[in-house]
């Protein structure tokens, strides 16, 4: 089974990369706003519940993939990174952008921004992950456009949650393929 395989090295492979990326973005001076302090609070407690699950059994067994979300990102033509097709994209929550509170930046493996995933999905996706039900991870499955890059998102979560968190992403007209 491919997708059981690709899973398990992305897990291995992107959780030291994308946590080193967020404490990158986490040690940045705080804002004046509250909310935009509250953002970096819960950014830190979002890693500190990482690094607790990390220890626990090295986190790998504690998320089970919910499916994946074919999908796009969007405003590729406003930033310089570059993703190739089968290369993988960091998903980082950006609470404190200030066009969209619930944005969902998407870095190709370099750090370097290449766009956002839409408004409407971020909606929806954003305050599951802010409540730790929900993990993305994302893989670029067609070749950058002039405006959007198409990627396929894999939804990882506790196991306890999968039936309550699907049902919410269904209800919000967003069906997982398995």
């Amino acid at each position: 089974h491919f997708h059981t395989w690709y899973i398990s090295i992305v897990k291995r492979v992107c959780k030291h990369s994308l946590r080193d990326h967020c404490l990158e973005l986490s040690g940045r001076p705080a804002g004046s706003s509250a909310a935009t302090q509250a953002a970096q609070m819960a950014h830190q407690a979002s890693l500190e519940r990482y690094d607790a699950a990390e220890e626990e059994e090295e986190g790998e067994d504690d998320l089970v993939c919910f499916g994946r979300l074919s999908t796009k990102v969007v405003g590729v033509r406003y930033y310089t990174g570059d993703v190739q097709k089968r290369e993988m994209v960091l998903l980082i929550r950006e609470p404190e952008n200030q066009y969209d509170r619930w944005a969902i930046r998407v870095d190709n493996i370099r750090h370097q921004k290449v766009g956002h995933i839409s408004r409407e999905q971020a909606a929806v996706l954003s305050p599951l992950m802010d409540a730790g039900q929900l993990v993305l991870e994302g893989l670029a499955s067609g070749h950058m456009g002039a405006y959007n890059l198409p990627i396929d998102l894999f939804l990882f979560g506790p196991p306890q949650q999968q039936a309550a968190v699907t049902q919410r992403l269904v209800r919000c007209g967003l069906y997982l393929q398995p």
